[in-house]
């Protein structure tokens, strides 16, 4: 499986979301990942300093990405302890899970 720094650059890098300020790219290849299974419920994400400097991004960028998140469901905060992949119900993740698998088999 590839790091989470690895899931999260892609877009950054391909362009696919050019249209979007850098923290949407990002918000958009978080629901994706955590949508797909490739992260997982209660799995901590990096402080917003590590992954800014990881990304080569403004902290500034990833904490708008990360409160975003949260306020859309799909990330945790704990202050003091970090932001977690929330707990989503299943029927959100089942459903996005046989999209992509549909998608997969149409390519």
């Amino acid at each position: 499986m590839r790091s989470l720094v690895d899931l999260i650059r892609s877009p950054l890098l391909s362009g696919q979301t050019r249209n979007l300020p850098r923290y949407r790219e990002l918000v958009h290849r978080f629901q994706q990942a955590i949508l797909s299974g490739q992260l997982s419920a209660g799995e901590q994400l990096p402080s917003s300093r590590e992954l800014a400097e990881e990304l080569g991004v403004s902290r500034n960028t990833i904490k708008n990405a990360y409160e975003l998140l949260h306020a859309e469901g799909y990330i945790d905060t704990r202050k003091g302890s970090g932001s977690y992949v929330a707990h989503l119900p299943e029927h959100l993740l089942q459903k996005k899970r046989s999209i992509s698998f549909g998608e997969k088999l149409t390519q």
